[in-house]
């Protein structure tokens, strides 16, 4: 789990901005704009990452909110 000192995914670091235990979710961001959201379940840990320089697919710059719904998203189906 990320500590406040920041995790390296790759070869990047990021730094935490926030763990809520109580959902199990943690967001990161990285220096030059992106970062990530790491949920954990009793089976697995789901990790997504986002940067602000990537499109998705519907031509419109990735977010920290869209990133985090979606991760959080799948988190709660594999929890079910």
């Amino acid at each position: 789990m990320p500590t406040a000192a920041g995790v390296r995914m790759g070869k990047t670091k990021f730094m935490m901005v926030s763990h809520s235990p109580e959902d199990k979710v943690t967001y990161l961001s990285r220096q030059g704009g992106g970062g990530a959201c790491i949920a954990t379940t009793n089976k697995c840990i789901v990790i997504g990452i986002w940067s602000k320089d990537i499109m998705m697919s519907n031509k419109q710059p990735q977010t920290a909110g869209d990133c985090n719904e979606l991760t959080e998203r799948v988190a709660k189906f594999m929890r079910a």
